[in-house]
């Protein structure tokens, strides 16, 4: 009685977020040629056993047989058939938790391949399986023999496992080679050592990925942060967190000692003092965790207002600093009754008001390691260990683990808002932690709509009412701080007497805003704009004031510099996709760190750095690592998150004319001595701090890299790459492209104005459209015209699109433009190449160098420029730099801004003859 290939019952019996063991897939091929797997996995369960396996037809078949195999041809041991394995499952040897199916220490006893004698399908159908065995300890010839089922037990197989007589035989103690041979043929531990070292394990944190072992803690580390977005990213590559209502806090522990700071590095440590004196008993030596400090209501709700009411503001606005008495007395009815209940069973009991805890959802430092490059759900599990192991447990603590699940955002955004929650944070998973950087990694989606606001001034209060009336809020918005409304509700009593006493001390003569004065109220008082309100409300208004706002309370761990305003960026168009938020401006003096990767991680070191790549400039390897150095403010805001493609000259330029024209002549492997070569996927020399993707091609899923940050520039340097070209997508949503590509390709004999002529039209066509485009440089002869899109439309829809451009385009002046690709086509033409908008065509990357043989740059322009002396190999690696300290922002200034309201719609195709416009 065969079994199916799919290993739908193993699957179904485990949770791989929980278990080490392998998922495992279907497996289809048949195989039953010698040389199939054979392994025994000795199993230290509820009961002691030996889990027995052979491959056939693409996974492994089970047995588990609890007295062990015997070489006594006189004994016959029971071997219960169990489902199928996948067969990554042969190396397998660890720990199953407790609580998961199959608990317990799993040795790798034996392995080695097995032989059939006769067809083995025939004798797994009629119960007689014979083999011969080929493994490290047990050897010779088998046989597996079911037995018929007992009534009542007809779906359950118990077959019997017999040796047979051979040279291998042995009468009598056929069992001592289990007692003799115990330990693993893998690592050579015993059992009992395996499940010692597992337990040993739980808080071992050199056994994460990317952990670094490092002298000293730092005192301190930039939090990462979350860009807000109007909807939470999709699929299972993503984590969710409820979004707490608190104050960020960084905790660092250091043999007992414990300090807390806020988010820019303030000291808070006495204000959090019953926090601290429970982090100080957790059993590290030492630690650093990232996490957020809440009162919790008896609701499970977060209450900004009320964690105030517990820190307490003294007249001046400011936290006083608390002893130990003072925080066990604290207001308004907080801390009451800390009995178990709420969010992760640690909230205020029945009839409360609330308490402080401190929700931990990250762990950057452990025990002289640093973690920060480790997998973000590796930190979490290891968090999620140490937490357990607080005195007295988790649930009665004032620390706890920040639970996630994996998958389904919008259902638990939706399920977080009818909680009463602020919202979530949706984090990547095998991300690592970024330190200070707000970026596409964590993204967070609120409930309603929240926001810090400068506090400009107050008006008098009316009636009954003391303190001030309402205060007035402004946010910086190009450099100028834009009064934008007032708030008048959610302040108490107390709290209208202390910041109002504090906000006439305050006061300064003239208006702090910039703009937008007309709609402040008359009379009003003007202050030092130096505090921060958060404050809730309803929505913008068409004048960008504040409609229905309340206030929450006063920022302290914020300054007024830092307060802008927060707009979301594009939802994810599909799973898995991490939106982007607008990049700031390039910086316009100090390149980027030289070969710096992210927090945590080593600088690339040049070899041979006065190796020279392009001769005829005399350009060395140094040279080009300092070109990326320059650039990398300008060039990263187009390259993040890409997939690459490389083309890499070892020895420099004059190996490229040994290579193709077209990213279709790839060579995987380094090429010969002097030779150039496109490179799509990273070999085990490729070394630096880059993301390395997998996507999936015709031959399967392939690695790609993608550029993360400065260092990754300075690494293509190191390996030789003189050019870089990108995906018109992003990873994770490869799928759909966000930009629309059309390289304008001139045959020798075309004339530049006719070039730039062709380019300008372009612009106007996607203009009509309704399309924003950008034009570069390629490096090279011609000249690029890009249109950034919402991700939202697949490949074949985007590149059938820029196909009917392009034809439209030739179809207006064909003895002008072509879009055939074959050179004998071209004479005297520009070719307007659509095809880089189809799935794995790259374009050449923005300030990427060229294997020309001068070092030409591709280099964005103002439209204008066009009418200049400005050519496509004007700019070089040498002429680059002053190009740069003359510009006064970004040729491409307000490319992400279109790309989050630009998309293909049916009037645009319809207008391309693609297709016709839906009617009404």
């Amino acid at each position: 009685m065969t079994r199916p290939v799919a290993l739908e019952e193993y699957q179904q019996k485990r949770h791989f977020d929980k278990t080490p063991e392998p998922a495992g897939g279907n497996q289809t091929e048949p195989g039953t040629a010698p040389g199939l797997l054979y392994v025994i996995q000795k199993h230290a369960a509820r009961r002691l056993h030996y889990d027995f396996r052979l491959e056939l037809d693409g996974r492994l078949l089970s047995w588990a047989v609890p007295k062990g195999p015997s070489l006594d041809p006189h004994d016959r041991h029971l071997a219960a058939r169990v489902e199928d394995h996948p067969l990554e499952y042969g190396s397998f040897e660890g720990t199953i938790p407790q609580g998961e199916y199959g608990g317990g220490t799993v040795e790798l006893w034996d392995r080695g391949t097995w032989e059939p004698e006769g067809e083995p399908q025939q004798g797994l159908e009629k119960g007689d399986l014979k083999f011969t065995l080929h493994g490290e300890k047990l050897k010779g010839s088998w046989v597996l023999v079911r037995m018929k089922p007992r009534p009542g037990q007809e779906n359950k197989e118990d077959w019997l496992l017999i040796k047979h007589r051979d040279e291998y035989a042995v009468d009598g103690d056929g069992q001592a080679i289990l007692r003799d041979e115990e330990r693993s043929v893998a690592s050579g531990r015993t059992i009992d050592e395996i499940t010692a070292e597992g337990r040993a394990s739980v808080l071992d944190p050199w056994a994460l990925p990317g952990a670094r072992q490092v002298g000293e803690m730092p005192r301190f580390v930039q939090p990462e942060l979350a860009t807000l977005v109007k909807a939470p990213p999709e699929g299972d590559v993503w984590l969710h967190e409820i979004k707490f209502d608190g104050y960020r806090a960084l905790s660092r522990i250091e043999n007992g000692h414990v300090e807390m700071f806020s988010r820019n590095d303030k000291d808070w440590t006495e204000h959090f003092r019953l926090v601290a004196d429970e982090l100080a008993r957790l059993p590290v030596q030492t630690a650093m965790l990232d996490g957020e400090v809440v009162v919790q209501m008896p609701d499970g709700a977060t209450s900004f207002q009320a964690l105030q009411d517990v820190l307490g503001t003294d007249r001046s606005g400011r936290y006083p600093r608390r002893d130990r008495a003072a925080s066990d007395s604290l207001p308004d009815g907080v801390e009451s009754a800390p009995a178990a209940g709420g969010l992760n069973g640690a909230g205020a009991g029945p009839g409360a008001g609330g308490r402080l805890l401190y929700y931990v959802f990250d762990l950057l430092y452990l025990n002289g390691y640093e973690l920060l490059d480790s997998p973000i759900e590796a930190r979490k599990e290891l968090l999620k260990h140490l937490l357990a192991r607080q005195p007295g447990g988790p649930s009665a603590s004032r620390i706890q683990f920040s639970e996630h699940i994996v998958g389904e955002g919008k259902a638990f955004l939706q399920q977080a808002c009818q909680l009463g929650l602020e919202g979530m944070v949706s984090k990547r998973t095998g991300t690592r932690y970024r330190a200070g950087v707000r970026g596409s990694e964590w993204q967070k989606a609120k409930c309603s709509q929240e926001q810090e606001f400068v506090i400009g001034g107050f008006t008098d209060p009316a009636g009954a009412r003391i303190g001030f009336g309402a205060l007035l809020l402004g946010m910086h918005r190009d450099g100028a701080l834009r009064y934008v409304g007032k708030v008048g509700t959610g302040f108490n009593d107390r709290l209208l007497q202390s910041l109002g006493q504090r906000l006439r001390e305050m006061e300064i003569d003239k208006p702090p805003f910039d703009s937008a004065l007309a709609r402040a109220p008359k009379h009003p008082h003007w202050v030092k704009p130096q505090l921060v309100a958060q404050v809730a409300f309803a929505e913008w208004t068409r004048e960008g004031g504040l409609r229905h706002p309340s206030f929450k309370g006063l920022r302290e761990d914020k300054s007024a510099a830092e307060v802008t305003e927060e707009k979301p960026a594009v939802p994810p168009a599909s799973t898995g996709e991490p939106a982007r938020a607008a990049p700031s401006a390039p910086a316009q003096s100090g390149p980027a760190s030289r070969g710096k990767s992210g927090a945590g991680s080593e600088p690339v070191t040049l070899t041979h750095p006065e190796r020279v790549f392009w001769p005829a400039d005399g350009i060395t390897k140094r040279e080009l690592a300092e070109h990326y150095e320059r650039v990398a403010p300008w060039m990263l805001p187009y390259v993040l998150g890409r997939p690459i493609a490389m083309l890499r000259c070892p020895e420099g330029v004059e190996g490229a004319q040994k290579v193709a024209g077209t990213l279709a002549a790839v060579r995987q492997a380094k090429g010969p001595a002097g030779a150039c070569f496109f490179h799509k996927h990273p070999a085990a020399d490729f070394k630096g701090p880059f993301e390395v993707v997998s996507i999936v091609e015709s031959e399967g899923p392939q690695p790609y890299l993608t550029i993360t940050e400065p260092g990754s520039l300075t690494a293509l340097a190191q390996m030789g790459v003189l050019e870089v070209h990108v995906w018109g997508a992003t990873w994770p949503d490869i799928e759909r492209p966000d930009m629309l590509v059309f390289d304008f390709d001139p045959d020798s004999a075309v004339e530049w104005k006719t070039l730039a002529g062709a380019a300008r039209l372009m612009h106007d066509v996607l203009e009509e459209l309704g399309l924003r485009s950008f034009v570069k440089t390629t490096g090279g002869k011609g000249l690029h015209v890009v249109a950034p899109i919402t991700p939202r439309e697949e490949w074949p829809v985007v590149r059938d699109f820029c196909k009917a451009m392009a034809d439209a385009f030739v179809a207006s002046a064909p003895d002008r433009y072509t879009a055939n690709m074959r050179k004998a086509k071209r004479t005297g033409k520009i070719y307007v190449d659509y095809v880089r908008n189809t799935r794995g065509a790259t374009s050449i990357a923005p300030y990427s160098t060229r294997a020309k043989e001068h070092a030409t740059v591709s280099v964005p322009l103002h439209w204008e420029e066009l009418k200049g002396r400005i050519r496509p190999d004007s700019f070089t690696v040498k002429n680059i730099a002053a190009r740069l300290s003359r510009l006064k922002g970004d040729p491409w200034d307000g490319y992400h801004e279109a790309q989050l309201h630009q998309t293909i719609i049916p009037a645009m195709k319809e207008a391309v003859g693609l297709a016709p416009a839906p009617r009404p």
